[in-house]
This record gives structure tokens, C-alpha cells and sequence, in this order.
């Protein structure tokens, strides 16, 4: 069986929508040149292509001579027109393999069919292996396993995926298959999303699907050349493993490695920053803490300070939330467009939508706001009344949907608007009505568990799920969250700022991310301490972000 590896590479954008760095050099070579000397080692690949513009073709060759790859050039083939929506709704996921908005997932990020389909045709190739294109890392082992597993269930079988993450998803796909695709226009995700919606059972648990190891699945790391953030981690990796070792190691070794060290996250900015702008609330709901700081609005400058920090790196992302209520902050538009205007990666908003009015609408589709976020709770005025102590559900679903109309008109597909359900016991009624009025109209629907705080506010919860062996909390990993005084504290979990680790004011993000508090805590939690800290000790929200 004829079987070929492509690497796609645009200069001019990454797959996650940054300026394309692949050509930087990473241990004495550009990162693509390891790319394609690591596919070089894969068993069952007959050729290497790689695939570029006539813009890049001199830079690319340059690159990567000598390696003995071929060279697929055009600029005629356009790709699949909702590429823009699919890497948007992947910001907010870029560490694991799926969970994107709008069910977007790791395969959709690069890969043009229409590409991959002429290139493979025309050298009457069986199939291909996609080989991502900012991944420095190849786990050659495991591309061939995948391939392997390909050409045992060919008569089953259109292709083949991974639930490896970023940097090791590697998926070999049939040429036939990749005609059909191209004609369609459609992703891997398209495909997945007809068979869900076909009753077809979970991917995970398809002929198509390539099983790992439980680690590699659940893995909330990515091992891409792509961001500030990605190539400081791999830069890390490297040091770590001693730089003439790294490329002999698999994907498996490669996250025991960072599972082990907590070097990777001191020094270096939180990928996440949470900012309550104001404590000010207009509703009293039982899924929230009541604000401890109700007159207090972030001045101005102290967040244009916070986003000039949080700029210096290219992958930061933003949200607006907190105990408080962001659309009574007068600021808010100037501070949304600040942002963006400063080159935050990804901005989102979370409101009540009580104030969503059609102004509001328009001015902040306006400022290029990534995902609004709506906690609605309910389907009805009672239970909605009832949780949240306000007579405000029909004003919140008006405007929610309004907004969408809005974002229709205006050809826009950002913001990703979201609905949120958190399971209680006072509204689980009313789950599956929720469900059912919001699937169609919203971009995606969140169903929670009920987050006591760590033991601060009433538990409303229906049960308590285990979440497996506990481990290094996501959110020490990966968050920092500032209240509306300036303060940073250990998480949100820390409404209260009773154990706040620093002053924005005072302060860069950087110095905040890198105090001994923070290291302290880290290490508490890769030794299995989980008592180190009383919120800690009464945490069950360690595994999410």
C-alpha cells in the first residue's frame, strides 16, 4: 500500500491563527526541519511532501534541504471556508485534543483536503499520513502504529485518528476519502459530527479511533512550535531530557517528563488570566458567591497595566468574570477593545445578560470579543426566579438571542456565544428543556457541575463525582485570577481574597506567576500535599479549567 506523509505550511499563519515561527530555530535547526527529519523515521511512508505557496517555496526549501523530502507548491487550492470558525472555537481548548467550542477539535486546525487530496492523486497514493506541521517532536512509533492500524482494517475503515495531543495527532486518511471531503468542503470534524449526530456511537470507541494509554488521551498539554507559551514549554522539555535526547524519546516518556517537573511553570506567564472588573452584582443567584467587594470597579489604568503585562506573551487569553456583573462597569467596551487592541490572544466575557440590551449588542460585536458566556440555569421564569433572585428570564433569553440575530446580520461568526446550565437540585427539572431550546440556537451548551467554593457557600450539588487520581490542579498550571481591588489570588476558588499572592497594581504578571506562594503550592501538589492549603483540602474543581 502506497502510503504518503504530508506537512502543510502556511508562513503567514499558524494553525492557531499566530504569525507561522516554524522557521525558528529550535536546538541548532528550524523547527520544520525537525518535523520532516523525525517523519523521515516513520515506518510505511513511501515519500514526505511538503506542501506550501509560491510565496514560501524558497524559504521552506531552504529549510529543510538536504532532509530528501518532496516539495507540493500551489496557490490555487483554497481552503475549507470555515477554517477561521474552527482555529476560533480551538482557543480556548489549544492543550487538549478535543473540547474545543463547537465541538472543534485538534484535527481541525490545519489540513486542507483539497490540498492533500490533488497531492496524493496525483502520485497514486493509497492514503495519507497528516503530520502536523509546527511539531518539532515526531514519535515516530506511534505514526507508524497508526498507520498499521490502517492497513489491518482498510475494508473498514475510510481513516484512522489519535487522542494524542497537539504535536503528536497524527491521522492517516484513505485518498478516496479525501476526494469526498474536498468536494464537501468538510474537516474530520464535519465527519465525526454526521456520525454523532447519526447516532453513532463515541469516537473514542470507534474502528477509527487509535487507543492510548488513559495519560496521553487526558493529557492537557500541547508539544507545538506555535506560541510563546508552546515553544517556552518544549524549550523546557528539551533542557530537561538533555537537547541530544529529546528526539529519541516517545510521546509517552514526553509527558512523564512533564508530568515531573515544576520547572515548566515558574518563570513564565499564566496562559490564562481571570479579572473580575466589578463585585457590583444586580442578581442574587445560589449558583454564585455573593461579592465581597460590592462597590468596587477596577480603575482603568490598573487593567490597561494588567493587559500590558499579559501582552508579552502572543497566546494569553483574557475573561471577564467573576462574583460581579462586567456590563455595569462603564469601561467595559474601551477595555474589551484595549485588549484587543493590544493583542490578546483570546477575550471572553461572562454576564448575566440582564444588560444585554440591543446597544450593548452591536458595541460589543464591535470590539472583536471572542466567546460571550450566559449563565441561564433554567427554561422557565419560576425556576429561573427562584435561583437566581431576580424576575429576569425572559429579558436574559431576548437578549441572548438577539445577539445571535445580530452576529448573523453583520456576517460575523465571533462571539461564540455560550449558555450554561449548573446542575442543582432546585432546577435539574428543567435540564433537558434547556438542552433542547438552546442546542440549535447557541454555539454551545455547557452543562456544570454545582461548585461550592470549596466548602464557602451552600453545596446545592445532585452528587459528587470522583475524578480520578488527583494531581497538579489545572488552575495552578495554567490561571491566574485578579479581583476587582488588584489583587491576585490562588484561584478562583478565592473569592473572598483571603489568600491573595500579590497586587496588580504593584506588580507585573510575571512576578506575581513566579512567588514563592505560587511555587510553594505547586510543589505541595506534585508531592500529593493537597492539604497544603485549606481551599485546597475542600477543592473538587482541581481538574478543570
Amino acid at each position: 500500500m502506497n502510503i504518503i506523509g504530508i506537512i502543510e505550511v502556511d508562513l503567514s499563519e499558524n494553525p492557531i491563527g499566530l504569525k507561522n515561527r516554524c522557521l525558528d530555530d529550535f536546538l541548532g535547526k528550524p523547527a520544520l526541519w525537525h518535523t520532516v527529519n523525525g517523519a523521515k523515521k516513520i515506518k510505511f511512508l513511501s515519500k514526505i511532501f511538503v506542501a506550501c505557496r509560491t510565496r514560501d517555496e524558497t524559504a521552506v526549501r531552504k529549510a529543510t534541504d538536504g532532509l530528501g523530502c518532496y516539495y507540493a507548491v500551489s496557490d490555487e487550492i483554497v481552503d475549507i471556508p470555515q477554517r477561521p470558525k474552527l482555529r476560533a472555537g480551538r482557543k480556548w481548548a489549544l492543550s487538549s485534543w478535543q473540547g474545543g467550542i463547537g465541538r472543534s477539535m485538534v484535527y481541525c486546525e490545519e489540513g486542507n483536503p483539497g490540498m492533500q487530496y490533488i497531492i496524493a492523486k496525483n502520485d497514486k497514493a493509497d492514503a495519507i499520513l497528516k503530520l502536523p506541521s509546527t511539531a518539532p517532536l515526531v514519535d515516530a512509533g506511534l505514526a507508524g502504529a497508526v498507520i498499521a492500524k490502517f492497513v489491518e482494517f482498510r475494508d473498514k475503515v475510510d481513516f484512522i485518528i489519535t487522542g494524542a495531543p497537539a504535536g503528536f495527532n497524527y491521522e492517516v486518511i484513505s485518498t478516496e476519502y479525501l476526494g469526498r471531503m474536498a468536494a464537501l468542503k468538510m474537516t474530520l470534524k464535519d465527519v465525526l459530527d454526521i456520525r454523532k449526530n447519526a447516532y453513532i456511537p463515541e469516537p473514542t470507541v470507534q474502528e477509527f479511533f487509535f487507543r492510548l494509554e488513559e495519560k496521553i488521551v487526558s493529557c492537557n498539554y500541547r508539544f507545538t512550535w506555535d506560541s510563546d507559551h508552546h515553544m517556552d514549554f518544549l524549550k523546557c522539555l528539551a533542557r530537561a531530557a538533555g537537547e541530544d535526547n529529546i528526539f529519541r524519546m516517545g510521546c509517552n516518556e514526553i509527558i512523564d517528563l512533564a508530568n515531573s517537573n515544576i520547572g515548566f511553570w515558574q518563570g513564565r506567564a499564566p496562559r490564562e488570566i481571570d479579572v473580575e472588573i466589578t463585585g457590583k452584582s444586580n442578581m442574587s443567584s445560589i449558583f454564585a458567591p455573593k461579592p465581597y467587594n460590592q462597590d468596587v470597579f477596577m480603575d482603568l489604568p490598573v487593567f490597561k497595566k494588567l493587559i500590558g503585562d499579559a501582552s508579552i506573551m502572543d497566546d494569553t487569553k483574557i475573561s471577564l468574570c467573576g462574583a460581579g456583573e462586567p456590563l455595569l462597569h462603564p469601561d467595559l467596551m474601551e477595555m474589551m477593545g484595549y485588549a484587543k487592541q493590544k493583542g490578546i490572544y483570546g477575550t471572553h466575557l461572562e454576564t448575566n445578560a440582564i444588560l444585554l440590551d440591543e446597544e450593548l449588542c452591536g458595541r460589543l460585536l464591535d470590539t472583536g470579543l471572542d466567546v460571550i458566556s450566559v449563565p441561564i440555569d433554567a427554561s422557565g421564569e419560576k425556576i429561573y426566579r427562584e435561583t437566581h433572585g431576580v424576575d429576569a428570564y425572559n429579558t436574559v433569553v431576548r437578549n441572548v438571542e438577539n445577539l445571535l440575530e445580530m452576529r448573523t446580520r453583520k456576517n460575523q461568526f465571533s462571539p461564540f456565544v455560550v449558555v450554561e446550565f449548573t446542575k442543582a437540585k432546585e432546577n435539574i427539572s428543567e435540564m433537558e428543556s434547556f438542552v433542547n431550546y438552546w442546542f440549535d440556537k447557541a454555539d454551545w451548551v455547557v452543562l456544570r457541575g454545582f461548585n461550592d467554593r470549596a466548602g464557602q457557600i451552600e453545596d446545592k450539588s445532585l452528587m459528587h463525582l470522583m475524578l480520578g487520581e488527583r494531581e497538579l490542579c489545572e488552575k495552578l498550571k495554567n490561571r491566574m485570577t485578579i479581583l476587582a481591588d488588584g489583587r491576585a489570588v490562588m484561584c478562583g476558588q478565592d473569592f473572598c481574597g483571603k489568600y491573595a499572592v500579590g497586587d496588580i497594581k504593584k506588580q507585573t504578571v510575571r512576578d506575581i506567576w513566579d512567588c514563592g506562594f505560587y511555587k510553594e503550592l505547586r510543589q505541595a501538589h506534585l508531592s500529593g500535599n493537597y492539604d497544603a492549603n485549606p481551599l485546597c483540602m475542600r477543592c473538587k474543581e482541581w481538574g478543570w479549567l
